[in-house]
């Protein structure tokens, strides 16, 4: 099939400076490729330095709820530094309740349980932690 259009057309041939283009084209995509695949498996790419994870959660009638709280510093994070992490309780409906932000820490003690007494304007169903963050020295 070739041949045919080749008879038909005839052959282009490329010129030595465009083919430079092109492999100088190609070798910058692969060195942008290389240089994103050495950034997401560093850690450059990482944004959360501290983890908070739910423990036990446990309302106390309409006006409070009682959260349990693990917080994991990651050994970025420096030794004296303390961690702020927002705690919320939602009701049945998922409508954020009660929040408070805690101190923790430091973060020389790898883990931190602590437990989080929640003043809520209804009963709270559940309760999460969605962000933590080192706190401003």
């Amino acid at each position: 099939m070739s041949r045919v259009l080749e008879e038909r057309y005839g052959r282009r041939e490329r010129s030595p400076a465009a083919r430079r283009v092109l492999i100088a084209a190609l070798a910058v995509f692969v060195a942008a490729v290389v240089a994103w695949a050495v950034w997401a498996a560093s850690d450059f790419g990482r944004e959360q330095q501290i983890r908070a994870d739910v423990v036990r959660f446990t309302a106390r009638g309409d006006a409070q709820a009682e959260v349990d709280v693990r917080v994991s510093f990651d050994s970025a994070v420096p030794d004296d530094a303390d961690g702020v992490c927002t705690v919320k309780a939602f009701n049945e409906q998922g409508t954020i309740v009660g929040r408070r932000d805690i101190t923790v820490g430091p973060a020389s003690s790898g883990e931190v349980r602590t437990r989080v007494v929640l003043p809520t304007s209804e009963r709270a169903a559940s309760a999460a932690v969605p962000a933590c963050a080192v706190a401003p020295s």
